[in-house]
Protein backbone atom coordinates (compact mmCIF):
# COMPACT_ATOMS: atom_id res chain seq x y z
CA UNK A 1 0.00 0.00 0.00
CA UNK A 2 1.12 3.80 -1.08
CA UNK A 3 2.68 5.83 1.84
CA UNK A 4 0.06 8.32 1.41
CA UNK A 5 -2.69 5.68 1.16
CA UNK A 6 -1.59 4.40 4.31
CA UNK A 7 -1.90 8.11 6.09
CA UNK A 8 -5.11 8.55 4.58
CA UNK A 9 -6.70 5.38 6.32
CA UNK A 10 -5.51 6.77 9.51
CA UNK A 11 -6.80 10.53 9.34
CA UNK A 12 -10.22 8.59 8.60
CA UNK A 13 -9.67 5.93 11.63
CA UNK A 14 -8.63 7.98 14.06
CA UNK A 15 -11.50 11.19 13.09
CA UNK A 16 -13.77 8.61 12.93
CA UNK A 17 -13.08 7.66 16.28
CA UNK A 18 -12.84 11.13 17.91
CA UNK A 19 -16.44 12.04 15.88
CA UNK A 20 -18.19 8.77 17.32
CA UNK A 21 -16.57 9.10 20.80
CA UNK A 22 -18.30 13.25 20.60
CA UNK A 23 -21.66 12.44 19.35
CA UNK A 24 -22.60 8.84 20.32
CA UNK A 25 -21.05 9.26 24.08
CA UNK A 26 -23.29 12.30 23.91
CA UNK A 27 -26.28 10.44 23.33
CA UNK A 28 -25.43 7.12 26.02
CA UNK A 29 -25.09 9.96 28.56
CA UNK A 30 -28.22 11.92 28.36
CA UNK A 31 -27.11 15.02 26.20
CA UNK A 32 -29.28 15.14 23.52
CA UNK A 33 -32.59 16.57 23.63
CA UNK A 34 -36.55 16.71 22.79
CA UNK A 35 -35.14 19.26 20.08
CA UNK A 36 -33.82 18.42 17.87
CA UNK A 37 -32.98 14.34 18.31
CA UNK A 38 -35.88 13.23 19.86
CA UNK A 39 -37.97 15.10 16.93
CA UNK A 40 -36.04 13.50 14.43
CA UNK A 41 -35.80 10.15 16.32
CA UNK A 42 -39.73 10.57 16.66
CA UNK A 43 -40.10 11.24 12.79
CA UNK A 44 -37.91 8.15 11.82
CA UNK A 45 -39.85 6.13 13.59
CA UNK A 46 -43.15 6.72 12.09
CA UNK A 47 -41.38 7.12 8.39
CA UNK A 48 -39.92 2.92 9.81
CA UNK A 49 -43.86 2.30 9.54
CA UNK A 50 -44.87 3.88 6.31
CA UNK A 51 -46.26 6.54 8.53
CA UNK A 52 -46.48 10.04 8.46
CA UNK A 53 -45.07 12.19 10.98
CA UNK A 54 -46.56 14.54 13.27
CA UNK A 55 -44.14 15.52 15.95
CA UNK A 56 -45.64 15.99 19.22
CA UNK A 57 -42.37 17.69 21.07
CA UNK A 58 -42.90 21.33 20.15
CA UNK A 59 -43.04 22.88 23.78
CA UNK A 60 -46.37 24.10 23.27
CA UNK A 61 -47.65 20.49 22.78
CA UNK A 62 -48.75 21.57 19.08
CA UNK A 63 -49.13 18.50 17.05
CA UNK A 64 -47.34 19.43 13.56
CA UNK A 65 -46.55 18.14 10.28
CA UNK A 66 -42.90 17.06 10.13
CA UNK A 67 -42.79 18.19 6.29
CA UNK A 68 -44.40 21.61 7.63
CA UNK A 69 -41.27 22.26 10.26
CA UNK A 70 -38.32 20.58 8.29
CA UNK A 71 -38.92 19.63 4.20
CA UNK A 72 -36.19 17.72 4.66
CA UNK A 73 -37.32 14.61 2.38
CA UNK A 74 -34.07 12.75 2.69
CA UNK A 75 -35.24 11.58 6.56
CA UNK A 76 -37.60 8.79 4.89
CA UNK A 77 -34.60 7.54 3.04
CA UNK A 78 -32.85 6.41 6.38
CA UNK A 79 -35.87 4.72 7.68
CA UNK A 80 -34.52 0.99 7.00
CA UNK A 81 -31.27 1.79 9.27
CA UNK A 82 -33.91 2.32 12.56
CA UNK A 83 -34.12 -1.22 12.62
CA UNK A 84 -30.91 -1.78 13.09
CA UNK A 85 -29.56 1.40 14.85
CA UNK A 86 -32.59 2.29 16.69
CA UNK A 87 -32.07 5.94 18.83
CA UNK A 88 -28.47 5.88 17.33
CA UNK A 89 -29.24 5.59 13.91
CA UNK A 90 -29.41 9.35 13.05
CA UNK A 91 -26.10 10.23 15.14
CA UNK A 92 -24.62 7.47 13.02
CA UNK A 93 -25.47 8.71 9.26
CA UNK A 94 -24.55 12.12 10.54
CA UNK A 95 -20.91 10.86 11.52
CA UNK A 96 -20.83 8.90 7.89
CA UNK A 97 -21.47 11.96 6.27
CA UNK A 98 -19.27 13.76 7.71
CA UNK A 99 -16.46 11.42 7.26
CA UNK A 100 -18.38 11.47 3.38
CA UNK A 101 -18.10 14.81 2.91
CA UNK A 102 -13.68 14.49 3.84
CA UNK A 103 -13.69 12.02 1.24
CA UNK A 104 -14.87 14.48 -1.09
CA UNK A 105 -12.65 17.45 0.02
CA UNK A 106 -9.72 14.88 -0.63
CA UNK A 107 -10.65 14.19 -3.96
CA UNK A 108 -11.80 17.44 -4.81
CA UNK A 109 -7.85 18.39 -3.39
CA UNK A 110 -6.18 15.93 -5.20
CA UNK A 111 -7.51 16.74 -8.73
CA UNK A 112 -7.34 20.32 -8.10
CA UNK A 113 -3.63 20.52 -7.15
CA UNK A 114 -1.97 17.12 -8.32
CA UNK A 115 -0.17 16.59 -5.38
CA UNK A 116 0.33 13.55 -3.64
CA UNK A 117 0.34 14.96 0.24
CA UNK A 118 -1.10 18.64 -0.20
CA UNK A 119 -4.79 16.87 -0.10
CA UNK A 120 -4.15 14.66 2.90
CA UNK A 121 -3.13 17.71 4.73
CA UNK A 122 -6.33 19.84 3.30
CA UNK A 123 -8.38 17.28 4.39
CA UNK A 124 -6.49 17.05 8.04
CA UNK A 125 -7.73 20.99 8.10
CA UNK A 126 -11.16 20.01 6.96
CA UNK A 127 -11.73 17.70 10.09
CA UNK A 128 -10.43 20.34 12.16
CA UNK A 129 -13.27 22.95 11.28
CA UNK A 130 -15.00 24.15 14.40
CA UNK A 131 -18.09 23.74 12.23
CA UNK A 132 -17.78 19.96 12.71
CA UNK A 133 -17.40 19.71 16.33
CA UNK A 134 -20.22 22.20 17.37
CA UNK A 135 -22.56 20.33 15.18
CA UNK A 136 -21.79 16.94 16.61
CA UNK A 137 -21.96 18.49 20.08
CA UNK A 138 -25.59 18.92 19.20
CA UNK A 139 -27.68 16.29 18.26
CA UNK A 140 -28.43 15.60 14.80
CA UNK A 141 -29.35 17.87 11.91
CA UNK A 142 -29.90 17.58 8.29
CA UNK A 143 -27.98 20.58 7.02
CA UNK A 144 -24.69 18.95 8.36
CA UNK A 145 -25.69 16.39 5.28
CA UNK A 146 -26.47 18.55 3.06
CA UNK A 147 -22.98 20.19 3.62
CA UNK A 148 -21.03 17.20 3.50
CA UNK A 149 -22.27 16.49 -0.57
CA UNK A 150 -21.37 20.04 -1.51
CA UNK A 151 -17.19 18.88 -1.75
CA UNK A 152 -18.62 16.14 -3.93
CA UNK A 153 -20.69 18.08 -5.98
CA UNK A 154 -17.63 20.38 -6.24
CA UNK A 155 -15.40 17.70 -7.54
CA UNK A 156 -18.22 16.36 -10.03
CA UNK A 157 -18.23 19.51 -11.86
CA UNK A 158 -14.67 20.33 -11.83
CA UNK A 159 -14.48 16.39 -13.57
CA UNK A 160 -17.28 17.12 -15.93
CA UNK A 161 -19.11 13.68 -14.23
CA UNK A 162 -22.90 15.57 -15.06
CA UNK A 163 -24.78 13.09 -14.10
CA UNK A 164 -23.20 12.41 -10.65
CA UNK A 165 -23.24 16.01 -9.82
CA UNK A 166 -27.25 15.84 -10.63
CA UNK A 167 -27.41 13.06 -7.98
CA UNK A 168 -25.27 14.86 -5.35
CA UNK A 169 -27.49 18.39 -6.55
CA UNK A 170 -30.93 16.42 -5.28
CA UNK A 171 -29.76 14.83 -2.35
CA UNK A 172 -28.60 18.48 -1.00
CA UNK A 173 -31.80 19.81 -2.47
CA UNK A 174 -34.07 17.35 -0.78
CA UNK A 175 -31.91 17.34 2.52
CA UNK A 176 -34.19 20.50 3.99
CA UNK A 177 -35.62 23.67 2.41
CA UNK A 178 -32.90 26.24 2.72
CA UNK A 179 -30.60 24.06 1.08
CA UNK A 180 -32.33 25.22 -2.44
CA UNK A 181 -31.18 28.46 -1.91
CA UNK A 182 -27.48 27.33 -0.70
CA UNK A 183 -27.91 25.30 -4.12
CA UNK A 184 -27.96 28.82 -6.52
CA UNK A 185 -25.50 30.58 -5.12
CA UNK A 186 -22.92 27.07 -5.03
CA UNK A 187 -23.52 26.53 -8.59
CA UNK A 188 -23.34 30.73 -9.23
CA UNK A 189 -20.00 30.31 -7.46
CA UNK A 190 -19.00 27.16 -9.40
CA UNK A 191 -19.55 28.78 -12.37
CA UNK A 192 -17.52 31.98 -11.56
CA UNK A 193 -14.68 29.70 -10.47
CA UNK A 194 -15.18 28.30 -14.30
CA UNK A 195 -15.25 31.70 -15.82
CA UNK A 196 -18.21 33.78 -17.27
CA UNK A 197 -16.44 33.55 -20.83
CA UNK A 198 -18.30 30.18 -20.70
CA UNK A 199 -21.90 31.87 -20.02
CA UNK A 200 -23.23 30.07 -23.29
CA UNK A 201 -22.29 26.72 -22.50
CA UNK A 202 -23.73 27.71 -19.07
CA UNK A 203 -27.14 27.91 -20.31
CA UNK A 204 -27.33 24.31 -21.46
CA UNK A 205 -26.87 22.73 -17.45
CA UNK A 206 -25.81 25.07 -15.04
CA UNK A 207 -28.52 27.72 -15.53
CA UNK A 208 -31.46 25.04 -15.92
CA UNK A 209 -30.39 23.90 -12.47
CA UNK A 210 -30.26 26.77 -10.40
CA UNK A 211 -33.61 27.82 -12.10
CA UNK A 212 -34.80 24.42 -10.85
CA UNK A 213 -33.63 25.13 -7.59
CA UNK A 214 -34.88 28.65 -7.25
CA UNK A 215 -38.41 27.63 -8.23
CA UNK A 216 -38.06 24.59 -5.45
CA UNK A 217 -37.42 26.99 -3.00
CA UNK A 218 -40.21 29.55 -3.77
CA UNK A 219 -42.59 26.82 -3.67
CA UNK A 220 -41.94 24.88 -0.97
CA UNK A 221 -41.22 28.18 1.33
CA UNK A 222 -44.20 29.59 0.33
CA UNK A 223 -46.85 26.81 -0.91
CA UNK A 224 -45.88 23.41 0.56
CA UNK A 225 -44.60 23.74 3.92
CA UNK A 226 -47.42 26.46 5.14
CA UNK A 227 -50.01 23.76 3.67
CA UNK A 228 -48.71 21.54 5.59
CA UNK A 229 -48.82 23.09 8.66
CA UNK A 230 -52.51 25.12 8.47
CA UNK A 231 -50.41 28.11 7.98
CA UNK A 232 -47.43 27.33 9.54
CA UNK A 233 -44.10 26.83 8.60
CA UNK A 234 -42.12 27.95 5.61
CA UNK A 235 -42.60 31.76 4.66
CA UNK A 236 -44.46 32.14 8.06
CA UNK A 237 -40.96 30.87 9.78
CA UNK A 238 -38.91 33.10 7.66
CA UNK A 239 -41.14 36.42 8.54
CA UNK A 240 -40.88 35.61 12.28
CA UNK A 241 -37.47 35.04 12.26
CA UNK A 242 -36.59 38.15 9.71
CA UNK A 243 -39.25 39.92 10.92
CA UNK A 244 -37.04 43.80 11.07
CA UNK A 245 -36.66 42.87 6.82
CA UNK A 246 -40.66 42.10 5.99
CA UNK A 247 -43.35 39.62 6.70
CA UNK A 248 -43.33 37.34 3.93
CA UNK A 249 -40.30 35.71 1.84
CA UNK A 250 -40.39 37.85 -1.08
CA UNK A 251 -40.53 41.58 1.34
CA UNK A 252 -37.88 40.07 3.28
CA UNK A 253 -35.52 40.03 -0.01
CA UNK A 254 -36.59 43.14 -0.46
CA UNK A 255 -36.03 44.33 2.56
CA UNK A 256 -32.36 43.25 2.65
CA UNK A 257 -31.60 44.70 -1.09
CA UNK A 258 -33.27 47.71 -0.09
CA UNK A 259 -31.76 48.70 2.77
CA UNK A 260 -28.00 47.69 1.83
CA UNK A 261 -26.55 49.87 4.72
CA UNK A 262 -29.01 48.00 7.57
CA UNK A 263 -27.80 44.89 5.88
CA UNK A 264 -23.89 45.49 6.27
CA UNK A 265 -24.74 46.65 10.17
CA UNK A 266 -26.22 43.85 11.05
CA UNK A 267 -23.33 41.32 9.63
CA UNK A 268 -20.92 42.80 12.42
CA UNK A 269 -23.04 44.05 15.01
CA UNK A 270 -26.24 43.21 17.25
CA UNK A 271 -28.92 44.70 18.27
CA UNK A 272 -28.37 46.69 21.57
CA UNK A 273 -31.50 44.62 23.15
CA UNK A 274 -28.78 41.90 22.83
CA UNK A 275 -26.44 42.50 25.17
CA UNK A 276 -25.93 38.78 25.94
CA UNK A 277 -24.66 38.24 22.57
CA UNK A 278 -22.83 41.28 21.50
CA UNK A 279 -19.82 39.37 20.66
CA UNK A 280 -21.04 36.46 18.87
CA UNK A 281 -21.33 38.15 15.24
CA UNK A 282 -17.74 39.20 15.97
CA UNK A 283 -16.70 36.01 17.35
CA UNK A 284 -17.87 34.29 14.24
CA UNK A 285 -16.22 36.11 11.74
CA UNK A 286 -13.03 36.04 14.04
CA UNK A 287 -13.47 32.01 14.19
CA UNK A 288 -13.88 32.06 10.00
CA UNK A 289 -10.69 33.54 9.38
CA UNK A 290 -8.54 31.52 11.67
CA UNK A 291 -10.07 28.59 10.35
CA UNK A 292 -8.69 28.99 6.54
CA UNK A 293 -11.16 31.27 5.69
CA UNK A 294 -8.27 33.93 4.92
CA UNK A 295 -8.17 31.38 1.94
CA UNK A 296 -11.34 33.23 0.64
CA UNK A 297 -9.85 36.28 -0.13
CA UNK A 298 -8.15 34.52 -2.58
CA UNK A 299 -11.02 33.15 -4.41
CA UNK A 300 -13.90 35.09 -4.37
CA UNK A 301 -16.08 32.48 -6.09
CA UNK A 302 -15.99 31.04 -2.97
CA UNK A 303 -17.10 34.11 -0.98
CA UNK A 304 -20.04 34.23 -3.07
CA UNK A 305 -21.29 30.43 -2.16
CA UNK A 306 -21.24 31.42 1.79
CA UNK A 307 -23.57 35.02 0.98
CA UNK A 308 -26.98 33.62 1.84
CA UNK A 309 -25.51 31.34 4.79
CA UNK A 310 -24.50 34.98 6.30
CA UNK A 311 -27.70 36.44 5.26
CA UNK A 312 -29.34 33.58 6.64
CA UNK A 313 -27.05 33.53 10.18
CA UNK A 314 -26.69 37.35 10.98
CA UNK A 315 -30.05 39.08 9.61
CA UNK A 316 -32.28 36.64 12.30
CA UNK A 317 -33.51 38.27 15.12
CA UNK A 318 -33.11 34.60 17.00
CA UNK A 319 -29.26 35.23 18.36
CA UNK A 320 -29.12 31.27 18.46
CA UNK A 321 -27.67 31.40 15.17
CA UNK A 322 -25.22 34.65 15.52
CA UNK A 323 -22.26 32.61 16.68
CA UNK A 324 -19.97 29.82 16.29
CA UNK A 325 -22.13 27.40 18.41
CA UNK A 326 -24.62 23.91 16.85
CA UNK A 327 -25.39 23.27 13.48
CA UNK A 328 -25.57 26.49 12.14
CA UNK A 329 -22.34 26.75 11.23
CA UNK A 330 -21.67 23.86 9.32
CA UNK A 331 -22.60 25.16 5.67
CA UNK A 332 -18.96 27.56 6.28
CA UNK A 333 -16.80 24.30 6.83
CA UNK A 334 -16.99 22.93 3.21
CA UNK A 335 -17.00 26.32 1.46
CA UNK A 336 -13.60 26.71 3.76
CA UNK A 337 -11.41 23.91 2.91
CA UNK A 338 -12.64 24.34 -0.72
CA UNK A 339 -11.21 27.78 -0.71
CA UNK A 340 -8.16 26.23 1.09
CA UNK A 341 -7.75 24.23 -2.13
CA UNK A 342 -7.90 26.98 -4.85
CA UNK A 343 -5.24 29.15 -2.42
CA UNK A 344 -2.91 26.28 -3.29
CA UNK A 345 -3.77 26.03 -6.64
CA UNK A 346 -2.98 29.56 -6.95
CA UNK A 347 0.52 28.79 -5.05
CA UNK A 348 1.52 26.27 -7.29
CA UNK A 349 0.61 28.58 -10.57
CA UNK A 350 2.90 30.54 -9.53
CA UNK A 351 5.69 28.39 -9.68
CA UNK A 352 6.54 28.94 -6.45
CA UNK A 353 9.03 26.22 -4.92
CA UNK A 354 7.27 23.49 -2.79
CA UNK A 355 8.08 24.08 0.48
CA UNK A 356 6.77 27.58 0.30
CA UNK A 357 3.06 25.49 -0.81
CA UNK A 358 3.88 23.04 2.35
CA UNK A 359 4.19 25.86 4.87
CA UNK A 360 1.08 28.10 3.52
CA UNK A 361 -0.81 25.08 4.32
CA UNK A 362 0.95 24.12 7.55
CA UNK A 363 -0.05 27.53 9.10
CA UNK A 364 -3.63 27.51 8.02
CA UNK A 365 -3.80 23.72 9.48
CA UNK A 366 -2.36 25.38 12.51
CA UNK A 367 -4.39 28.07 13.17
CA UNK A 368 -7.26 25.99 12.48
CA UNK A 369 -6.62 23.45 15.41
CA UNK A 370 -5.40 26.66 17.11
CA UNK A 371 -9.06 27.67 17.06
CA UNK A 372 -10.50 25.20 17.49
CA UNK A 373 -8.58 23.92 20.56
CA UNK A 374 -9.65 27.69 22.13
CA UNK A 375 -13.06 27.41 21.44
CA UNK A 376 -13.47 24.04 22.84
CA UNK A 377 -11.47 25.02 26.14
CA UNK A 378 -13.62 27.86 26.67
CA UNK A 379 -16.68 26.69 26.23
CA UNK A 380 -17.33 28.56 22.86
CA UNK A 381 -18.97 25.94 20.93
CA UNK A 382 -21.78 24.12 22.99
CA UNK A 383 -25.26 26.04 23.25
CA UNK A 384 -25.16 25.74 27.22
CA UNK A 385 -21.59 27.42 27.48
CA UNK A 386 -19.62 24.82 28.81
CA UNK A 387 -17.43 21.59 27.05
CA UNK A 388 -19.03 18.65 28.36
CA UNK A 389 -20.72 18.02 25.32
CA UNK A 390 -17.58 18.32 23.07
CA UNK A 391 -14.65 18.05 24.91
CA UNK A 392 -12.87 14.35 24.97
CA UNK A 393 -10.43 15.57 27.52
CA UNK A 394 -13.11 16.84 29.94
CA UNK A 395 -14.09 14.64 32.92
CA UNK A 396 -17.29 15.67 32.28
CA UNK A 397 -18.09 14.25 28.79
CA UNK A 398 -17.57 10.94 30.33
CA UNK A 399 -18.98 11.10 33.53
CA UNK A 400 -22.46 12.16 32.45
CA UNK A 401 -24.94 14.41 36.05
CA UNK A 402 -27.09 10.91 36.35
CA UNK A 403 -27.04 7.52 36.85
CA UNK A 404 -27.00 6.03 33.37
CA UNK A 405 -27.62 2.31 33.97
CA UNK A 406 -29.98 3.40 36.45
CA UNK A 407 -31.99 5.74 34.45
CA UNK A 408 -31.80 3.50 31.43
CA UNK A 409 -33.16 0.48 33.36
CA UNK A 410 -36.31 2.69 34.78
CA UNK A 411 -36.97 3.63 30.76
CA UNK A 412 -36.92 0.21 29.53
CA UNK A 413 -40.05 -0.36 31.52
CA UNK A 414 -42.18 1.96 30.10
CA UNK A 415 -44.42 0.89 27.74
CA UNK A 416 -43.67 1.18 23.91
CA UNK A 417 -47.12 2.45 22.83
CA UNK A 418 -48.28 4.59 25.75
CA UNK A 419 -48.58 8.01 25.38
CA UNK A 420 -45.50 9.66 27.65
CA UNK A 421 -44.62 12.96 28.62
CA UNK A 422 -40.79 13.39 29.33
CA UNK A 423 -37.77 15.40 30.05
CA UNK A 424 -36.07 16.99 27.31
CA UNK A 425 -32.76 14.90 27.59
CA UNK A 426 -34.50 11.80 27.81
CA UNK A 427 -37.04 12.20 24.19
CA UNK A 428 -34.23 10.71 22.12
CA UNK A 429 -34.33 7.35 23.84
CA UNK A 430 -38.51 7.56 24.18
CA UNK A 431 -39.27 8.86 21.01
CA UNK A 432 -40.05 5.46 19.20
CA UNK A 433 -43.71 6.38 19.88
CA UNK A 434 -46.87 8.09 18.58
CA UNK A 435 -47.11 10.46 21.06
CA UNK A 436 -44.33 11.99 23.31
CA UNK A 437 -44.66 15.09 24.57
CA UNK A 438 -42.26 17.67 26.21
CA UNK A 439 -42.85 18.05 30.21
CA UNK A 440 -44.53 20.31 31.21
CA UNK A 441 -47.03 19.98 28.37
CA UNK A 442 -48.74 16.68 29.37
CA UNK A 443 -51.94 16.42 27.43
CA UNK A 444 -53.20 12.99 27.58
CA UNK A 445 -49.91 11.11 28.28
CA UNK A 446 -50.65 8.41 30.42
CA UNK A 447 -46.95 8.38 31.35
CA UNK A 448 -44.49 11.00 33.04
CA UNK A 449 -40.79 10.27 33.01
CA UNK A 450 -38.82 13.48 34.19
CA UNK A 451 -35.47 13.33 35.08
CA UNK A 452 -34.24 16.16 37.04
CA UNK A 453 -30.53 17.37 35.70
CA UNK A 454 -28.35 21.00 35.74
CA UNK A 455 -29.66 21.56 31.95
CA UNK A 456 -33.35 20.82 33.31
CA UNK A 457 -34.65 24.26 34.48
CA UNK A 458 -38.67 22.62 34.01
CA UNK A 459 -38.15 19.44 36.61
CA UNK A 460 -38.34 19.88 40.17
CA UNK A 461 -40.37 19.04 43.21
CA UNK A 462 -42.08 21.44 43.13
CA UNK A 463 -43.07 21.62 39.71
CA UNK A 464 -44.66 18.49 39.47
CA UNK A 465 -47.95 17.03 39.39
CA UNK A 466 -49.95 17.20 42.41
CA UNK A 467 -53.32 15.79 43.11
CA UNK A 468 -54.71 12.41 42.47
CA UNK A 469 -54.29 12.41 38.41
CA UNK A 470 -51.12 11.27 38.73
CA UNK A 471 -49.14 8.67 41.20
CA UNK A 472 -45.10 8.02 41.44
CA UNK A 473 -43.97 4.58 40.63
CA UNK A 474 -40.43 4.76 40.16
CA UNK A 475 -38.12 7.49 42.38
CA UNK A 476 -34.71 7.39 42.18
CA UNK A 477 -31.92 10.14 43.46
CA UNK A 478 -28.60 10.40 43.07
CA UNK A 479 -25.16 12.39 43.66
CA UNK A 480 -23.89 14.43 40.53
CA UNK A 481 -19.89 13.50 40.02
CA UNK A 482 -18.42 16.47 41.38
CA UNK A 483 -20.67 15.57 44.80
CA UNK A 484 -22.47 19.34 45.13
CA UNK A 485 -26.09 17.94 43.86
CA UNK A 486 -28.69 15.63 44.24
CA UNK A 487 -30.90 14.61 40.96
CA UNK A 488 -33.93 12.87 41.03
CA UNK A 489 -35.88 10.54 38.61
CA UNK A 490 -39.02 10.07 38.54
CA UNK A 491 -42.18 7.69 36.76
CA UNK A 492 -45.18 8.88 37.13
CA UNK A 493 -48.53 6.65 35.86
CA UNK A 494 -52.32 8.30 35.67
CA UNK A 495 -54.17 6.97 37.49
CA UNK A 496 -57.18 4.83 36.02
Amino acid sequence: MKKENIILLYIFTVFGIVFSLISLVNQYEFRTYALDLGMFNQALYDFAHLKLNYFTLAPNGARLNYFADHFSLITVLYAPFYYLLRTYTLLVIQILAILFGGAGVYLFARHETRSRYLPLIVLFQFFGIWGIYSALSFDFHNNVVAAMIVPWLAFCYVTGRRKLLVLFFVIILISKENMALWLVFIMLGLMLGRGLSHWRRFLRFEVPLILFAAVYFVFVIGVFMPALGNGHGGSVVLANRYALFGNSAPAIAAGIVSHPGQTLTDLFESAPSNAQHADDKEGLHVMVLTSGGLALLAAPSYIVMLIPIYLQKMLTVDPALWGVTGQYSIELVPIISLAFVALLVKLKRRKLAARWHYLAAAVIVVMTYGSLSYAIANGKLSMWKNDDNVNLFSPGHWHSSVDVSAVSSYLAAVPPDAAISVSSSLAPHLSFRDKIYQYPVIKDAQYLVLMQDRRDNFVSPQSLPQGRDFKVIKFTSFMSPDKTQIYRFWIYKRSA
